[in-house]
């Protein structure tokens, strides 16, 4: 694949895999928490409504941050503000492990997501920089293929860890992963944005945040992107719960279970990076979509009829990632695509309605769950209904295939 510049890394290869690191830094953050919130909730002695706080606030803090990184980058350029983010990624982590309460903890939560969220949003737009807009798609595809790998092995890793040495060790080990990251960034990273926009700054972010909301076709593909994503973290809000506490199973194991969920997201994303030139992106989101709410209706008949066992659930949930996977490279890089002269800025406001999605699902799910799984799945399959909904409803005459 030929670089639109040579701006990146010495090489091609070497700019993937740095942006495989920066990205995987934020979505391994959060499933690595994932089994040790039962911990936390009885070593703090307080509700899984408030423990559910760490994993909410943090989307949130996700979704804020990337509105600030985007604008800055397209101003300044990507490389120092990558540098500051995973600086602030580590501190986050260090309180953390420190956290003599759930509030603080919260709070470190909330700086390292602030600082993982860098990756995020600055993957999609050197990728736009480097590859441009019409070879993205499958470069990003590629990326989040490969850094689904560290979600795919974070759970078992932070289930391990807290059930044999106390979930804080789990913040302890991002430490390590993040330090090494930023080495990497300090020594062989370089500037892709070689056409910095002087005139970005707080109003005029806005004023672009308006126009890319006024293109039917950008917010048709950033609101299924945002819907998907909800369907997402809905599901890995409510799969704790529902796992270890209504199925008596322990942390390990769900971790274990959660494998098969991201093994489907890698899957999707693999699927796509082969195939999404040729299919082309409208396809690929509609094919997506469509499968993801087949994929929930199967979840709620399995575990209606067939008990509520593990395998019911995350077999399901393994197509339902499988179809985000399928989806969510092509509906953010198309929506980006349509403002290329703002990379970053569009790849910011796509990256905040997604990860609004996730923040708001995962607290809604949090406080709903009751004595069954059926909220979870029934927020599961709303969301899903709406991501398919709003790709129908876009015109066709956007540009794009």
């Amino acid at each position: 694949m030929e670089n639109k510049n040579d701006a990146g890394t010495a090489g091609s290869k070497l700019l993937l895999a740095i942006l495989i690191a920066i990205t995987a830094i934020g979505p391994a953050s959060t499933q690595f928490l994932l089994p040790a919130m039962p911990a936390i909730q009885a070593d703090f002695g307080t509700t899984t409504a408030t423990v559910q706080i760490a994993l909410s606030g943090a989307f949130f803090a996700l979704a804020f941050s990337e509105l600030a990184y985007g604008p800055w980058s397209d101003r300044s350029g990507r490389r120092p503000v990558v540098i500051f983010g995973l600086a602030l990624y580590l501190i986050g982590n260090a309180v953390c492990i420190v956290a003599p309460n759930v509030e603080v903890l919260i709070a470190g939560r909330v700086v390292q997501a602030c600082g993982g969220a860098v990756g995020l949003v600055l993957s999609r737009a050197i990728a736009v920089d480097v590859y441009g807009a019409d070879k993205a798609a499958s470069v990003v595809a590629l990326t989040t293929a490969a850094m689904a790998l560290a979600p795919l092995l974070a759970p078992t890793a932070g289930g391990l860890l807290t059930d044999h040495l106390g979930w804080r060790s789990t913040f302890v080990f991002q430490v390590a992963i993040g330090a090494v990251v930023l080495l990497a960034v300090v020594l062989r990273m370089s500037e892709t944005n070689t056409s910095p926009s002087k005139n970005m700054d707080f109003f005029a972010m806005f004023r672009w945040f308006g126009k890319m909301m006024g293109d039917r076709a950008f917010a048709s593909y950033s609101l299924n992107a945002a819907f998907t994503m909800g369907v997402f973290f809905s599901f890995i809000s409510g799969a704790p719960h529902v796992t270890q506490k209504l199925m008596g199973r322990d942390a390990t194991e769900f971790g274990l279970w959660f494998m098969i969920v991201a093994a489907g997201y890698v899957v999707g994303n693999l699927t796509s990076a082969k195939i999404a030139d040729r299919v082309g992106a409208r396809r690929m989101v509609l094919i997506g979509s469509s499968l993801g709410l087949t994929a929930i209706a199967t979840m709620a008949g399995g575990l209606k009829f067939g008990g509520w066992e593990p395998l019911a659930m995350f077999l399901p949930g393994g197509f339902t990632a499988l179809a985000a996977g399928l989806a969510l490279p092509s509906a953010q890089v198309k929506a980006i695509g349509r403002f290329p002269e703002v990379a970053g800025t569009a790849s910011a406001l796509i990256g905040f309605l997604v990860l609004m999605g996730g923040a708001v699902m995962s607290q809604i799910v949090g406080m709903i769950q009751n004595a069954t799984p059926y909220p979870m799945v029934a927020a599961m399959g709303g969301l899903s209904f709406l991501a398919l909904a709003v790709l129908v409803l876009r015109p066709a005459d956007d540009g794009a295939a």
